[in-house]
C-alpha cells in the first residue's frame, strides 16, 4: 500500500502487556486506518516481539516502525525510585525520537499513556521539543491522594506537577478516561483546563459462537453458573481472593470459574500451592495464555457474569469491565474507585468488598439465584455499552490529532 499523500503520526506505545496494547492500539490503529493515516509506532523490542503485535501486524498497514530499549520497573515503589524509571524512560523516548527526527518528519504524536512519565515530563518538558503531541492519562491518583489523609502530604506537589505538564505549549490534549478524575480537576483552580478533556472508555468484543457450542468447547455443562475471570492475570485482579472464597463456602459443583490470560508467574505459583487439586479439577477452567479475538469471544460466550473484584489499590478503569458489558454479562465487582462508581451507577453488578469472603459468596449466590435481578443487568449492561463505545472515544482522539 502507498503512504503517499497521507498525513504522517507517531504513536508511542512502549509497553507489551495488558489489554492497553490488544484492546487499545488494535482499536487506534484500526481508525488510523479508515481515517488514512501513515501509521508509524515508536515501541519496544518486546512489544514488537509479542503475539499480540504480531496479531496486529498481520491485519494492518504499518509504514515505519521504530525500537526502542526497555527500562526495568523499581522492585521498591517508592515515590523517589518511581520518579528515576519515569526519568529513565523520557530519556530513553527523547534519545530515540531524536534519531527518527533526522529521517522522518511527524505533523504530531499520540501518546497512548503518558502515566509511565507524567512526572518527569511535568519537570523536563516535552521528549519530543517541538513537535505537537496529545496523549492519554490512564491511571492518574490526584483525586485518590487528596481524599486520602495518610498520602495528602503529596497532593500539592503533584497537583502542580501536574499543572506544569498543562502549561506546555506543544501539548494539544490530555484526555482522561476517569470521570472521577476529570471532575476533580474541574474543580482545581488551574490554568489550562480547555487541554484537558473527558473520553469514555470502551471495550471491543467479537462473540461469534453461541453460549451452548462455546460451553462444550470448554467442557462446561449447560446448567453450570459460569464466572469469568479476563486479561493479564496479576495480583490486582483479586483472583486469589475469589477462590479463597468460593473453597471457604464450598462452592455448588455447578458453579464453574473460568481463568482466561496469561498469568504473573509469582501469583500462578501462589494461586497453585493453595488451590486443592479437586477443587481446580471440578470448579476451575484455567486457560493460562493469551486468547486470539475467538477464543476470547468463546470464553465471554461461555459465562454468565464476570469477575473485577480488583484490590483497594487499583482505583481506574478495566477493559474488561467494558468487554463484559458488551457481552450483556453482570460483573461482581470492587466496591471502590471508578469501576465500583459505574457499577454501582449504571447498576450492571453487585459490588462487594473483594477483601470480604462473605460478600463474594453473597454475591455469587444472588447472581446464581435471582433470574430477574439477573436480567435487569444484562439489559443495562446493554445500555452501557452503546453509552461508552470505540466511536465516541476515537472520533475524539482523532479530531485531537487531525486538526
Amino acid at each position: 500500500m502507498s503512504f503517499k499523500n497521507k498525513k504522517k503520526i507517531l504513536i508511542v506505545e512502549p509497553f507489551h502487556t495488558g489489554h492497553h496494547i490488544s484492546l487499545y492500539l488494535r482499536n487506534l490503529l484500526e481508525e488510523f486506518e479508515r481515517q488514512n493515516i501513515s501509521i508509524n509506532i515508536l515501541t519496544s523490542l518486546r512489544t514488537y516481539q509479542s503475539e499480540v503485535f504480531k496479531e496486529i501486524e498481520k491485519d494492518i498497514d504499518i509504514e515505519n516502525i521504530f525500537l526502542l530499549r526497555e527500562t526495568a520497573e523499581p522492585k521498591n515503589q517508592n515515590y523517589l525510585n518511581i520518579l528515576f524509571y519515569e526519568i529513565k524512560w523520557w530519556l530513553i523516548i527523547k534519545k530515540e525520537f531524536l534519531k527518527i527526527k533526522k529521517l522522518h518528519k511527524f505533523e504530531k504524536i499520540y501518546l497512548t499513556s503518558v502515566d509511565f512519565i507524567h512526572n518527569a515530563l511535568a519537570i523536563f518538558g516535552n521528549p519530543f521539543k517541538k513537535t505537537s503531541f496529545s496523549t492519554l492519562f490512564v491511571s492518574p491518583k490526584h483525586h485518590f491522594v487528596d481524599e486520602n489523609q495518610n498520602k495528602r502530604r503529596f497532593s500539592k506537589l503533584r497537583n502542580f506537577l501536574f499543572s506544569r505538564i498543562l502549561n506546555q505549549k506543544n501539548l494539544s490534549k490530555i484526555y482522561v478516561i476517569d470521570i472521577n478524575f476529570y471532575e476533580f480537576l474541574q474543580k482545581k483552580k488551574i490554568k489550562n483546563k480547555h487541554k484537558i478533556e473527558y473520553v469514555p472508555d470502551f471495550g471491543s468484543l467479537n462473540i461469534s459462537i453461541n453460549k451452548q457450542n462455546a460451553r462444550k468447547n470448554i467442557g462446561l455443562s449447560n446448567s453450570d453458573f459460569v464466572i469469568l475471570v479476563y486479561g493479564s492475570i496479576s495480583s490486582r485482579k483479586g483472583l486469589l481472593q475469589l477462590v479463597e472464597s468460593a473453597i471457604k463456602h464450598n462452592l455448588d459443583r455447578q458453579v464453574k470459574i473460568i481463568i482466561a490470560g496469561k498469568i504473573e508467574k509469582k501469583l500462578f505459583e501462589t494461586y497453585k500451592n493453595n488451590t486443592p487439586k479437586f477443587f481446580r479439577e471440578n470448579n476451575i477452567v484455567e486457560r493460562f495464555f493469551f486468547h486470539s479475538e475467538f477464543q476470547e469471544g468463546e470464553v465471554f460466550s461461555a459465562s454468565d457474569c464476570v469477575w473485577l473484584g480488583y484490590s483497594k489499590s487499583h482505583i481506574g478503569s478495566s477493559g474488561v469491565l467494558y468487554q463484559s458489558a458488551i457481552g450483556n454479562l453482570p460483573s461482581i465487582s470492587t466496591n471502590h474507585g471508578l469501576i465500583g462508581r459505574l457499577v454501582s451507577e449504571n447498576k450492571i453488578g453487585i459490588l462487594v468488598n473483594p477483601d470480604n469472603p462473605e460478600e463474594i459468596n453473597s454475591a455469587i449466590n444472588k447472581l446464581s439465584e435471582d433470574k430477574t435481578l439477573f436480567k435487569t443487568f444484562k439489559k443495562n449492561c446493554e445500555t452501557f455499552s452503546k453509552n461508552n463505545n470505540l466511536q465516541v472515544h476515537m472520533s475524539k482522539i482523532i479530531k485531537s490529532l487531525l486538526n
